[in-house]
């Protein structure tokens, strides 16, 4: 009987889900929901077309892993099982119910949070699949061993920047980040919520060395969507690394408008897999742009660097039409 990947790993991510509230205390609900990282009703709703937002995905086809854009329903898009009830409507209200005011450090925390949340909750899916999969008759030998050494590190310091984040939310000491916000003067229908690490900036110099277990990683969070004829791109990080960070102004928000669309594109392709796009925006792409966004996209998870002093032509904040 011939190997079916694809329905290997459906089996695997379904034993592997983890439901559990980001936020524990005793205030906690039993009930887990379906949390979206970036907002349905004020984001995903305006971006939607028909209900449907386009998100780009693994796809798999004779067992070849490729990278395909989707349709999805925005009621199910960026959903993880990472706050109950309780939590994921009290915590986030000043985003959910008010418009987001630039300078306003709780609702930028707010944001870092979520982000931080989704990639907390990601991560500790995939040391489940790895397990899950190292334990499998279908994996010979212990061939997964150093991905799941790589992950338990990775979630050690997770593990420890989570105490952070949720100390910070109890003693409202938002302070603990420091935030650049880019302000484009019109609503391009696309949104991204995502905790990242990035390797190098713009210019090639290192701000994460990957190849070093030892040293704690810097992270970035990033959440961008329309509101009232603008577009925010809000790049945060833990205030001790904001002099690592101080490219973001020298290389993003001081460059022109057509540069900073191509280097927030470029961002997004490369280092960002929890972002979603309007169906009349990725219609207005050539085949070709469309090929070249989801071959940037596989390469940048097959591979363990991403340049982004190595810009591509990539644009995704078009006007609608």
């Amino acid at each position: 009987m011939n190997f079916n990947f694809k329905e290997f790993l459906s089996s695997l991510q379904r034993e592997s889900r983890v439901k559990e509230c980001f936020c524990t205390s005793e205030e906690c609900s039993p009930i887990i929901k379906k949390a979206h990282s970036i907002q349905n009703n004020r984001i995903l709703r305006k971006i939607s077309v028909d209900g449907h937002i386009i998100q780009l995905c693994p796809s798999f086809l004779d067992n070849k892993f490729s990278i395909d854009s989707k349709s999805i329903g925005r009621k199910i898009a960026t959903v993880s099982t990472n706050f109950c009830d309780v939590h994921d409507t009290s915590i986030f209200l000043p985003i959910e119910s008010k418009d987001y005011v630039k300078g306003n450090k709780e609702q930028e925390f707010l944001f870092a949070y979520r982000a931080f949340a989704k990639e907390y909750h990601v991560k500790r899916e995939a040391k489940n699949v790895l397990e899950n999969a190292n334990n499998s008759s279908k994996i010979t030998g212990n061939k997964l061993a150093p991905n799941l050494l790589g992950t338990d590190i990775s979630l050690e310091q997770l593990e420890r920047e989570k105490s952070i984040f949720n100390n910070s939310l109890i003693q409202r000491e938002f302070g603990i980040l420091a935030t650049h916000v880019i302000e484009l003067r019109h609503e391009y229908h696309i949104a991204a919520s995502s905790a990242f690490v990035m390797e190098y900036d713009f210019k090639g110099n290192q701000i994460n060395n990957l190849s070093n277990l030892d040293q704690d990683l810097k992270h970035s969070f990033l959440t961008i969507f329309p509101q009232k004829g603008k577009t925010f791109i809000i790049f945060s990080v833990f205030r001790k690394y904001r002099k690592d960070f101080s490219f973001i102004r020298k290389q993003i928000m001081n460059r022109r408008l057509d540069e900073q669309k191509m280097i927030i594109s470029n961002l997004l392709v490369t280092h960002i897999e929890n972002f979603v796009i309007s169906p009349k925006i990725w219609n207005q792409l050539s085949e070709n742009e469309k090929e070249k966004i989801k071959i940037t996209f596989q390469e940048s998870i097959e591979s363990f660097t991403n340049r982004l002093y190595r810009l591509k032509d990539i644009n995704l904040f078009l006007e609608n039409k």
